[in-house]
């Protein structure tokens, strides 16, 4: 994959690098917020694997990061090869991406609004309400905030790991247990 000045990219677990300097089979990538003075993580690869990780990131991971980068690539290569006309291009570059985005910031302002017909006074009070949480958001990102996680997801980690560490216990004591917690939430 390569960015759309042709630069090689490494995608992992959601993070995006950029490469830093290579030298044969070695490459250290940095991450792609490096030149914005914001991640100092970086990755190291011998023959295009995973050798180390260096640092970690001040920003959460992108899902969709690998696919927009393909998707953009492609409309990019379309775009210098093809006579087709722009929005034909984009229409078919973005046509296979997931809109799981939208469809839960659809979600989110559908319960802010809470009703099926409100007047336009209302509609216009909650879009300004949730410009200023997006822009608050923004910053937050920015900054390197991370979201807390939720003390259900929490407390769920805490006892997976006390089941784990448990010395005394046999394995199929441990499997047991995992079962039985990982029940728990769903319930």
């Amino acid at each position: 994959m390569t960015t759309t000045k042709g630069k090689p990219v490494f995608v992992e677990n959601g993070y995006v690098y950029i490469v830093d300097r290579s030298s044969g089979d070695k490459t250290i990538w940095c991450c792609e917020r490096k030149r914005h003075g914001y991640c100092k993580s970086r990755l190291q690869t011998l023959n295009d694997r995973v050798a180390q990780t260096i640092g970690i990131h001040n920003h959460e991971p992108r899902a969709e990061a690998a696919e927009l980068m393909d998707a953009r690539t492609q409309m990019s290569q379309e775009a210098k090869t093809s006579n087709k006309v722009t929005h034909d291009i984009v229409a078919v570059g973005v046509s296979h991406i997931t809109n799981n985005v939208i469809e839960g910031w659809n979600n989110r302002f559908a319960s802010l609004v809470d009703c099926a017909h409100s007047n336009i006074w209302k509609f216009l009070r909650l879009l300004k309400k949730e410009q200023s949480m997006v822009e608050a958001e923004l910053i937050q990102a920015e900054t390197g905030v991370r979201r807390p996680k939720r003390l259900v997801t929490e407390r769920q980690k805490k006892r997976i790991m006390n089941i784990l560490d448990e010395q005394s216990t046999t394995n199929l004591d441990k499997v047991l247990a995992l079962a039985n917690n990982i029940s728990l939430q769903s319930a």
